[in-house]
């Protein structure tokens, strides 16, 4: 009796979960590891751009040219190589997802100032601890390489919850391999911060086809990876006064361009800190239909890549690194 009642009580919730619009897990691959996909699979970073070119998924199906290295295509002319170094981290608005090469704000100041090199290494997805490993990463190999003179990271709200991976930012990062890729992250560790790295979780047996599986599933990764959720502001505090911790012992300098969606208290905090910022936030991105690839969705559109350039150019001007012509 014990078992049958058992089974009728998990029938009963899969035909009700079903009845209520839920569905088992879908196996469609969400962050695209083939050949044919922009992202390609690294065990430090969990991902980086491919080198080559690959159209957008929003509107337009703009093709997107990404170098060796990471770099998003963002000058024409070879004689850049000998200027003087800027490197843009962050994550899609700063990779410029969904614009040509042309229309990013980091072609734009190449195009603005001759005399420097802005390399764009953001990465569609990045949180600000991936940007602080990548920073980390580049400065690492001065011996071999020449560093940038500046490093700038672009902060938009949605890495609040990137930098320690919210249950819900994991199930989107679905792969090929059926299962999750769960990026690296970060936790408050004292007055610090405690980081662990990427790693893999699969789908459990027959969640591809039960709504009671994947909601037990769902549930389990809420218990393992929100426990922190209310802390997602100074986890991402954290993370900027570390980057600034980092390029000034390295001898360089660091900004941070805040580009959309800020905490209310994180300019004052940044402040505080002696951390070097600008605020190019717009306030009618999400209002005015011109200002995204999709009209109201998409991410930013050529006209605010073309305000941030505006933006961070005043500073570059203002900061004493090259002269406007």
């Amino acid at each position: 009796m014990i078992a049958i009642s058992l089974l009728f009580s998990i029938v009963v919730l899969e035909v009700g979960g079903r009845l209520l619009g839920l569905g088992p897990r879908r196996a469609d691959v969400k962050v695209h590891w083939s050949e044919t996909g922009w992202a390609q699979e690294d065990p430090l970073l969990g991902w980086v751009n491919r080198p080559g070119t690959f159209r957008s998924v929003e509107k337009g199906e703009v093709p997107m040219t990404f170098w060796p290295g990471g770099r998003r295509a963002s000058w024409h002319d070879d004689d850049k190589t000998e200027a003087r170094p800027v490197h843009f981290y962050g994550g899609s608005f700063t990779q410029a997802y969904g614009v040509r090469d042309e229309e990013s704000f980091a072609f734009q100041l190449n195009a603005m100032f001759p005399e420097v090199r802005f390399d764009n290494l953001g990465v569609a997805g990045y949180g600000g601890y991936q940007a602080l490993l990548r920073m980390r990463d580049v400065l690492d190999r001065a011996a071999r390489d020449a560093t940038p003179d500046v490093l700038v990271y672009g902060f938009i709200g949605g890495h609040l919850r990137r930098n320690f991976a919210t249950s819900r930012w994991i199930k989107w990062l679905r792969t090929s391999k059926q299962g999750f890729l769960v990026p690296p992250r970060v936790r408050t560790d004292g007055d610090g911060l405690r980081e662990f790295a990427a790693e893999f979780i699969d789908y459990w047996p027959l969640e591809t086809r039960s709504v009671l599986i994947t909601l037990l599933h769902d549930t389990v990764l809420a218990l393992r990876y929100d426990d922190w959720f209310d802390r997602r502001e100074e986890v991402s505090f954290r993370v900027i006064a570390k980057m600034h911790e980092l390029v000034e012992a390295k001898g360089k300098r660091f900004l941070v361009v805040l580009l959309d969606d800020i905490p209310e208290d994180l300019p004052g905090r940044l402040a505080e800190a002696e951390v070097p910022s600008i605020d190019c936030t717009n306030p009618a991105f999400g209002k005015d239909p011109k200002l995204r690839t999709g009209g109201n969705t998409g991410h930013p559109s050529a006209i605010q890549h073309e305000l941030w350039s505006q933006c961070i150019g005043a500073w570059i001007s203002e900061a004493g690194l090259a002269s406007r012509p």
